[in-house]
């Protein structure tokens, strides 16, 4: 392998596992911390999110994949076979991977009836992968890593003399190894760098104090986006934020999410963080102002409280469908629009430049 190859492939290698590592711990140490202070601002409360910690576990077990393989190409480490260890490891292998499995297998439960056997495919991938993970770790150098880091490279080579490339079988395989090997290292390359970023900016977001201060919203009543910003006529809008109540009994007048227009009646669900609601037909196009109003927290009480406001904008549904004098050449546009508006949400502004 030729040097800067060697470098690149070590550099991945080595910041894969440790940006792997430090997630893990990252998840560990806040859960850890929730326990002990649960009432502690700079504990990132996003972790407690499912969705949330489902992805960065994800990107965690992604790049530790990454370091696994190339550690495992450099001859440094094998496969480990779980059922070959002892019974309390085994055991402990066993039910994380039953955790780890019924924690993954929600996104999957469009399958429908393929979810189950999926489920023990989930089961029996983590029952094999947690033991790799763990020799991962163990084989881990931290004198070679420093050296690595610490010692800069020198790319000087002798070039060798040239020879005509064999032709035949073994060309055609070699250029498929090196092609997979190339492909390989740009997606390792751009997973560890995405989560050098990802890591980078929590980091910042600690500095600067943003999670302390995101811990403070999330006590109060606060509404903190209305998605998408803009919405056609009977479409779908999702309000999320923060202590929003559980309206109990459904017809509870006191919980309502209302706009300068008045109150939204087709509301489609209620829960402490989360309402979504149809724009009905007879909603006004124009840029609205939104708000939520329910009962305090004390039953004896019968004061309404109001949110913070946020605003969204109504458009008509035949700024991107047809109408019956429109030209082909406008259906055909509206379509593209439609397409765009749909499928790319941060280019509303630019898809769409008029209410009606």
């Amino acid at each position: 392998m030729k040097l800067i190859e060697k470098y690149f492939v070590t550099g991945v290698k080595y910041f894969s596992q440790i940006l792997s590592f430090i997630i893990f711990n990252y998840i560990l140490v806040a859960h850890l911390l929730r326990l002990i202070k649960p009432t502690e601002g700079y504990i990132d409360q996003n972790l407690f999110d499912i969705s949330y910690l489902r992805f960065i576990l994800f990107l965690a077990f992604l790049l530790g994949s990454i370091a696994w393989i190339i550690t495992f190409s450099e001859k440094k480490i094998k496969i480990e076979q779980p059922y070959s260890k002892s019974k309390t490891e085994n055991i402990f292998c066993l039910v994380t991977a039953f955790f780890l499995a019924v924690f993954y297998i929600e996104p999957f439960s469009f399958l429908h009836i393929i979810q189950y056997p999926f489920f023990i495919l989930l089961v029996f991938f983590f029952y094999m992968f947690i033991p790799q993970l763990i020799q991962l770790y163990q084989s881990f150098n931290y004198h070679e890593a420093w050296k690595f880091f610490s010692k800069k490279p020198d790319f000087r080579v002798s070039i060798p003399k040239v020879s005509m490339p064999k032709v035949g079988e073994e060309l055609k395989r070699k250029t498929i190894s090196y092609v997979g090997i190339f492909v390989f290292l740009i997606l390792a390359s751009i997973i560890s760098f995405y989560s050098f970023l990802f890591i980078s900016n929590l980091i910042r977001d600690y500095m600067q104090g943003r999670i302390y201060r995101a811990n403070q919203v999330r006590k109060q009543f606060h509404i903190a986006r209305a998605i998408p910003q803009k919405a056609l006529h009977t479409q779908q809008v999702t309000v999320e934020g923060y202590n929003f109540g559980w309206p109990t009994p459904l017809g509870n007048n006191s919980y309502r999410v209302l706009t300068n227009d008045g109150p939204v009646r087709l509301v489609d669900e209620w829960t402490n963080e989360r309402i979504k609601f149809i724009v009905s037909l007879d909603q006004p196009v124009g840029k609205k102002e939104l708000w939520i109003e329910r009962p305090t927290d004390n039953p004896q009480n019968s004061q309404v409280i109001k949110s913070n406001t946020v605003s969204f904008d109504v458009l008509s549904r035949f700024v991107l469908y047809p109408q019956a004098n429109d030209s082909l050449l406008t259906r055909l546009v509206k379509r593209v629009k439609r397409i765009l508006f749909f499928n790319l949400p941060f280019l509303d502004n630019v898809i769409v430049t008029t209410y009606q």
